[in-house]
């Protein structure tokens, strides 16, 4: 009797669950808020009339307003005092450490308005922006034969010319645009600091000086100093840009801040990812993500590995 009791309560809920879903909202009045007429119900709740049509209005709207206040608030166009802050040519950076709060603003910068842009060499990509065995790899990595000519992106002037224990033989443009391209492992320089550089002019010759384990040609993009991933800005498949403006927004820079979150253990004797993963309160999958690295990847004594 009681089960019987039970099932009839069940099948009475979900009857009155059901018939309060599909029971149709009683509209009571109807508003004009000046452009849109505003349908109110019986529950309190309202919606426009013709409710996607109205938001589609809202939306286009809203992204006008939006642009605008960008063009005329945000918009860098070849910026003079932003070229010239910082020019230092004794070292590749600029203006010391990285700072995720500095780059908390959106900037539309107009990536042409000085010029034309040219792909630095039509390789295909070796290795992308992200992180690589527990680092960051700030850069896109393009194929090259050793000797082949490497030509600048952008209209700018030689901010550095050297060789950097990592990136060997480098040339560091600061574009009109706002913006510096780096140009790295190269067997030969071909340009001189503060010599002012046309977009697909001769700047060096491919090779894999530096830390390279084959011939390659690093390319990095950077704003204020800080890099961004290029394939924000070049289709790297049709070898030109995506866009003659690129709008630079927070979401860019997460990376910053998670590089100074991030934590590493060195590798000691005994150690296991098993074990490493526990004493970090993290997964085996999550680190091996983090270092690009398999499950069954040999661990060395004295390897740097990233576990957050």
């Amino acid at each position: 009797m009681n089960r019987i009791l039970l099932i009839l309560f069940f099948l009475i809920l979900i009857y009155r669950v059901s018939f309060s879903q599909n029971k149709e909202k009683i509209a009571i009045k109807t508003l004009n808020d000046g452009r849109f007429n505003i349908i109110l119900y019986e529950d309190f709740s309202w919606k426009y009339e013709n409710q996607d049509s109205v938001l589609l209005i809202l939306q286009k709207e809203d992204s006008t307003r939006l642009y605008n206040f960008i063009m005329e608030n945000k918009f860098l166009s070849c910026d003079s005092s932003l070229f010239w802050s910082n020019f230092d040519s004794s070292k590749v950076w600029s203006n010391g450490e990285a700072n995720y709060k500095i780059y908390l603003d959106t900037l539309l910068i107009d990536l042409l308005c000085a010029g034309r842009f040219v792909m630095p060499h039509k390789g295909n990509i070796t290795s992308k922006f992200g992180w690589r065995y527990g680092r960051l790899h700030d850069g896109t990595d393009i194929q090259l034969y050793i000797g082949d000519t490497v030509v600048a992106a952008f209209d700018g002037i030689v901010r550095y010319t050297g060789v950097h224990p990592g990136y060997g033989k480098v040339v560091l443009i600061r574009n009109f645009n706002g913006l510096e391209t780096l140009y790295a492992h190269l067997s030969s320089i071909k340009c001189a600091i503060n010599q002012q550089i046309k977009a697909g002019e001769h700047i060096g010759l491919g090779g894999r000086t530096g830390h390279a384990t084959g011939p390659h040609l690093h390319f990095e993009i950077r704003y204020k100093n800080t890099p961004i991933n290029p394939e924000y800005i070049i289709d790297f498949e049709k070898k030109e840009l995506i866009s003659n403006k690129y709008l630079i927004v927070p979401k860019n820079f997460e990376y910053v801040k998670e590089m100074n979150e991030a934590q590493y253990h060195i590798i000691k004797s005994g150690d296991t990812l098993g074990a490493i993963a526990n004493r970090y309160r993290t997964s085996i999958k999550a680190i091996c993500k983090l270092n690009n690295i398999s499950e069954t990847s040999t661990l060395s004594i004295g390897q740097k590995l990233r576990v957050r």
